[in-house]
């Protein structure tokens, strides 16, 4: 499928679908900056943003595969953060906020 605004409309609804759209037609956009980018919009609830808050916080509260800075590494690990939201009745963008702001506080203590 050519990318087009219009074709945006159609994926509405399938935020992974949305998601891979991006990263295959803009060159350089990964899947850490198009989930940012499709929640930013207020497109997507339920991508999670891997970066270091994310990877110290599952190192102590949640089983998460060990993040490789791979594509398939870093849908695997965004598939535990939505078990993990989903067992709270949370979604991961909420999830994501209380983890950087339990991560910022931990790191200011320290």
């Amino acid at each position: 499928m050519a990318f087009s605004f219009s074709s945006i409309r159609v994926l509405l609804g399938n935020e992974a679908l949305m998601r891979e759209r991006l990263v295959e037609h803009f060159p350089g956009l990964g899947y850490k900056q198009a989930s940012m980018l499709l929640r930013d919009l207020g497109l997507a609830e339920n991508l999670a943003i891997i970066d270091t808050h994310v990877v110290k916080f599952s190192g102590i509260f949640i089983e998460m595969p060990m993040y490789k800075g791979t594509s398939q590494s870093y849908l695997k690990c965004e598939a535990a953060l939505q078990q993990f939201a989903s067992a709270y009745g949370i979604s991961v963008a909420s999830l994501d906020r209380a983890i950087w702001a339990s991560m910022a506080a931990i790191h200011r203590g320290s």
